[in-house]
Protein backbone atom coordinates (compact mmCIF):
# COMPACT_ATOMS: atom_id res chain seq x y z
CA UNK A 1 0.00 0.00 0.00
CA UNK A 2 1.18 3.68 -0.71
CA UNK A 3 2.50 5.55 1.94
CA UNK A 4 0.07 8.14 3.63
CA UNK A 5 3.03 10.26 5.14
CA UNK A 6 1.80 13.81 4.10
CA UNK A 7 -1.68 12.65 3.99
CA UNK A 8 -4.33 14.17 6.29
CA UNK A 9 -8.06 14.37 6.09
CA UNK A 10 -7.77 17.64 4.54
CA UNK A 11 -5.57 16.48 2.12
CA UNK A 12 -6.97 18.46 -1.15
CA UNK A 13 -8.10 16.10 -4.35
CA UNK A 14 -6.11 15.37 -7.18
CA UNK A 15 -2.05 15.44 -7.24
CA UNK A 16 -0.95 18.16 -4.73
CA UNK A 17 3.21 18.72 -4.73
CA UNK A 18 4.39 18.33 -1.38
CA UNK A 19 7.38 20.74 -0.35
CA UNK A 20 10.94 18.55 -0.33
CA UNK A 21 9.57 16.49 -2.36
CA UNK A 22 6.85 14.25 -3.91
CA UNK A 23 3.36 14.36 -4.30
CA UNK A 24 0.09 13.33 -2.60
CA UNK A 25 -2.72 11.54 -4.30
CA UNK A 26 -6.52 12.25 -3.53
CA UNK A 27 -9.54 10.87 -4.96
CA UNK A 28 -13.31 10.18 -4.42
CA UNK A 29 -14.30 6.67 -5.32
CA UNK A 30 -16.83 5.16 -2.91
CA UNK A 31 -18.02 2.02 -4.81
CA UNK A 32 -14.55 1.36 -5.80
CA UNK A 33 -12.83 -1.89 -4.99
CA UNK A 34 -9.18 -0.70 -5.51
CA UNK A 35 -7.72 2.52 -7.04
CA UNK A 36 -3.92 2.30 -8.18
CA UNK A 37 -1.61 5.29 -9.08
CA UNK A 38 0.07 5.17 -12.37
CA UNK A 39 3.09 7.05 -13.52
CA UNK A 40 6.23 7.62 -14.13
CA UNK A 41 8.30 7.86 -10.94
CA UNK A 42 11.86 8.63 -11.03
CA UNK A 43 12.46 7.76 -14.42
CA UNK A 44 10.34 4.77 -14.38
CA UNK A 45 7.12 3.98 -15.45
CA UNK A 46 5.28 1.75 -13.07
CA UNK A 47 1.83 0.70 -13.95
CA UNK A 48 0.05 -2.87 -13.22
CA UNK A 49 -1.45 -3.87 -9.63
CA UNK A 50 2.10 -3.57 -7.60
CA UNK A 51 0.81 -3.08 -3.78
CA UNK A 52 3.15 -0.30 -3.79
CA UNK A 53 0.89 1.68 -5.95
CA UNK A 54 -2.41 0.85 -4.47
CA UNK A 55 -3.96 4.02 -2.24
CA UNK A 56 -5.74 3.29 1.15
CA UNK A 57 -8.95 3.69 1.06
CA UNK A 58 -11.03 5.83 4.20
CA UNK A 59 -14.77 5.35 5.74
CA UNK A 60 -15.88 8.18 3.55
CA UNK A 61 -14.58 6.69 0.64
CA UNK A 62 -11.83 8.55 -0.19
CA UNK A 63 -8.45 7.00 -1.41
CA UNK A 64 -5.44 8.84 -0.89
CA UNK A 65 -1.08 8.06 -0.99
CA UNK A 66 1.86 9.81 -0.89
CA UNK A 67 4.41 8.96 -3.53
CA UNK A 68 7.95 10.40 -2.93
CA UNK A 69 9.35 10.19 -6.39
CA UNK A 70 7.29 12.38 -8.25
CA UNK A 71 8.12 15.60 -9.55
CA UNK A 72 6.41 18.97 -11.15
CA UNK A 73 5.30 17.55 -14.63
CA UNK A 74 5.31 13.86 -13.90
CA UNK A 75 2.98 12.02 -15.73
CA UNK A 76 0.44 10.01 -13.86
CA UNK A 77 -3.00 8.36 -13.35
CA UNK A 78 -5.24 6.32 -11.18
CA UNK A 79 -7.22 2.96 -11.84
CA UNK A 80 -9.90 2.75 -10.33
CA UNK A 81 -11.40 -1.09 -9.90
CA UNK A 82 -15.04 -1.43 -9.19
CA UNK A 83 -15.33 -5.17 -8.85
Amino acid sequence: MMSQENVTPSTPMGATLVPGGGATFRVWAPRASSVYLHGVFAGHVQDGFADALLMAKDGRGYWAGYQPSVWGRSAVSARVATF
